[in-house]
C-alpha cells in the first residue's frame, strides 16, 4: 500500500508569479533535470502560464463586481490555491508512461469535479523530477451576500476539518484508480520540507565551517644571486610553496568531510521521520492514539501480572487445601476403623450404637435442664423463704 500525497498552498497576488515561474521552469529548479523539461505536459492552459491564467480569472471576478456596483476584492485576498498531487517515490518504480498519464487524468478529474473546470485554471504534469507530480491552480471563486462573484479561500480551506476531508476524498477517489493507493496517516507530525529549504540549511551549516586558506605567494628571486645560490633558493621556495599547498588541501578536505557529515545528518533525520511515519501508517494509528494504546497496554499488562501472581498464590493455597483434605480423609478413615472395632466389642450394630448415642444425648440434655430448674428453685427459695 502506498500513500497518496496532496498538498495545498495559498497564493496571494505577489506570490502567483514566482510559483508560475517554477512550474514553467523560467527560473532554475535545482532538483529538476533540464534534459527532461520537454517531457512536462500542460494538462490545462496549454500555451499560457499559470500566472496569466490566474490573473485572467481574477480579472473576470473584479470586472463582475465592478459592473454590479459592489466593493472590489480585498487587496490581501488569496488569488489562487496551488495543488501538488503525487504519490510516494516507490510507487513509480516500473510504471509505464501510459500508467502515469492515466494517473494524471484521474487526479485532475478529482479537482475538476470538486471545484469546476472554470476555476481550475491551470494544471501541469512534471516529469523532469524524481517523481511525476501535478501542479494545479484553483481560483477560489464564491458568491457573496449580493450573489456576486468574489474570492474566498476560507470557504474551501478555512478549517482543519475541511482540509482533512479533502485528503479523505482524494484518497478515496484515487483508490478507485489503483487499490494500492491509500490515504496518508491522519494527524501525522511529518511535514513536507521543500528542496530549497534543505539546500539553505545545508549551505548554512557549511558556511559555519569557513575554509581559511593561507595566502599563497611566489617570491621573486634576488637579482645578485649566483647560479648555485639561485638553485638553492629555488629548491627552498619550492618546498615552501608545496607545504602551503598541502596545508590548503588538508583544510579543504576537512571542510568537505564536515559538509558531508552535515548532509548525512540531515539525510538521517529525514529517513528517521520517514520511517516513523511509515510505522504509524502500518500500525493504522495516529501518534496520539498509539500513545494512548501503549498506556492502556501497560495498565493491562500490570493487571495481568497481578492476576498471575494471585493465581500462583491461589494455586499454592489449593495445594495446601488438598493436602489438608487428604489428611482429614485419612483421619476419618482411622476413626471409622476404631468405630467399627468399638461396635464389634460391644456386640451391637452401628445403627443400634447410633440410637443408643441419641438416647444418651437426650438424657444428658434432660438432666441438664432439670439441674437448671433445680438451681432456679434453690435461688427462689433463698430469696423468698416464706413462699416455698
Amino acid at each position: 500500500m502506498t500513500a497518496v500525497i496532496l498538498r495545498t498552498k495559498k497564493l496571494k497576488k505577489t506570490n502567483v508569479a514566482l510559483s508560475s515561474a517554477h512550474v514553467t521552469r523560467v527560473i532554475e529548479t535545482p532538483n529538476a533535470d533540464p534534459r527532461k523539461t520537454h517531457l512536462n505536459v500542460a494538462l490545462i492552459g496549454e500555451g499560457r502560464s499559470p500566472d496569466e491564467l490566474v490573473k485572467s480569472r481574477v480579472g473576470e471576478v473584479i470586472e463582475a463586481r465592478k459592473n454590479a456596483g459592489v466593493k472590489s476584492i480585498r487587496k490581501d485576498a488569496v488569488w489562487a490555491v496551488e495543488f501538488v498531487l503525487t504519490v510516494r517515490d516507490e510507487y513509480w518504480v516500473g510504471k509505464s508512461p501510459a500508467h502515469i498519464n492515466s494517473w494524471a487524468q484521474h487526479s485532475l478529474g478529482f479537482l475538476l469535479s470538486r471545484y469546476g473546470a472554470e476555476d481550475i485554471v491551470s494544471a501541469t504534469l512534471h516529469l523532469d523530477e524524481t517523481s511525476p507530480h501535478i501542479h494545479a491552480y484553483h481560483v477560489p471563486v464564491v458568491r457573496d451576500a449580493h450573489s456576486t462573484a468574489t474570492l474566498s479561500a476560507k470557504a474551501f480551506y478555512g478549517s482543519a476539518q475541511k482540509l482533512s476531508l479533502l485528503q479523505d476524498d482524494y484518497a478515496a477517489h484515487m483508490s478507485c484508480f489503483d487499490e494500492v493507493l491509500i490515504r496518508g496517516l491522519k494527524k501525522s507530525r511529518a511535514r513536507h520540507k521543500k528542496v530549497r529549504e534543505w539546500y539553505s540549511l545545508l549551505e548554512g551549516e557549511v558556511k559555519r565551517e569557513t575554509i581559511k586558506l593561507p595566502p599563497l605567494r611566489v617570491n621573486q628571486p634576488p637579482v645578485l644571486f649566483t647560479a648555485g645560490d639561485r638553485k638553492e633558493w629555488a629548491e627552498a621556495e619550492s618546498r615552501r610553496i608545496r607545504s602551503e599547498l598541502e596545508i590548503s588541501a588538508r583544510r579543504i578536505m576537512e571542510a568537505r568531510a564536515k559538509a558531508l557529515y552535515v548532509a548525512r545528518q540531515y539525510q538521517l533525520k529525514y529517513k528517521t521521520e520517514y520511517c516513523r511515519t511509515d510505522a504509524y501508517r502500518h500500525i493504522g494509528m495516529a501518534p496520539e492514539e498509539l500513545l494512548d494504546w501503549v498506556k492502556n497496554y501497560s495498565q493491562h499488562r500490570n493487571q495481568l501480572n497481578q492476576l498471575s501472581r494471585d493465581s500462583s498464590n491461589f494455586e499454592q493455597l489449593y495445594l495446601e487445601a488438598l493436602a489438608e483434605l487428604s489428611a482429614a480423609e485419612e483421619l476419618v478413615g482411622n476413626y471409622s476403623v476404631l468405630f467399627n472395632e468399638l461396635c464389634g466389642g460391644l456386640g451391637v450394630s452401628v445403627s443400634e450404637l447410633a440410637s443408643y448415642a441419641s438416647e444418651i444425648c437426650a438424657a444428658v440434655k434432660a438432666k441438664r435442664a432439670w439441674i437448671e430448674i433445680s438451681d432456679d428453685l434453690s435461688e427462689h427459695q433463698a430469696a423468698y423463704p416464706g413462699n416455698v
